[in-house]
């Protein structure tokens, strides 16, 4: 998995809009969860956790546009 520079500000290759690494997200449309952003795939999908502390830290990756900033 990819990172971000040096001020954790990573940018999706496919959108000119910025997301930062440790933003709260909820996923679309309805989201009621929150999770953080903890890094980018290779394929510029943002790698999500669980801001619920669920055990293990399962992580998963999002496409930007499915991402509703908190």
């Amino acid at each position: 998995m990819g990172s971000g520079s040096g001020d954790k500000t990573v940018k999706n290759r496919r959108t000119r809009s910025l997301l930062k690494l440790g933003q709260r997200v909820r996923i679309r449309p309805a989201g009621t969860s929150v999770f953080t952003i903890v890094d980018v795939d290779d394929e510029g999908r943002f790698v999500l956790e669980s801001v619920d502390g669920i055990p293990e830290g399962y992580r998963f990756p999002m496409r930007e546009e499915d991402l509703i900033p908190e």
